[in-house]
């Protein structure tokens, strides 16, 4: 079951960077959001790992209980962090000044960036797998998605 979990969050790990390459100054709420469940795979395998009770983790909440048991508080207080910053990246519109909301945007996918790789180095010292190098995306010939 683990590795459903690592070949996605390979998968999306392959995508963020499709995105920083295509849309370098663009696109930051999207790319908190993948990074958010890059972190979120990774974080179900880790789970599924540590406690072999655990069947079914069937939302984001439970996956936070246990993580919450798992982690050390610092991994836990930073996929808190980053679930926030997701969220904030989701459902948050536009301000009244669109330059501030992108500035804030990318100052949250900086911060969501940092998260992501101590949360890397964290999960790997138990899953030695998400600390591997990835592989290249697939096909990098597929045209670009359209710019809004």
């Amino acid at each position: 079951m683990t590795e459903h979990y690592l070949k996605q969050a390979v998968k999306n790990l392959q995508f963020l960077i499709r995105l920083e390459t295509d849309y370098p100054e663009d696109y930051y709420d999207w790319k908190t959001t993948v990074i958010f469940y890059v972190v979120v795979h990774w974080s179900r395998a880790f789970i599924k790992i540590r406690d072999r009770k655990a069947t079914s983790i069937s939302s984001h909440s439970v996956a936070k209980a246990y993580l919450k048991k798992l982690l050390k508080p610092f991994a836990y207080k930073h996929y808190v962090t980053l679930d926030d910053l997701c969220d904030t990246a989701r459902y948050e519109g536009v301000y009244v000044n669109e330059e501030v909301w992108i500035q804030d945007r990318k100052d949250d996918y900086g911060v969501a960036k940092k998260i992501m790789e101590e949360l890397k180095r964290e999960i790997g010292r138990t899953i030695p797998e998400v600390l591997d190098p990835l592989p290249p995306p697939p096909d990098s010939s597929s045209p670009k998605a359209p710019h809004p």
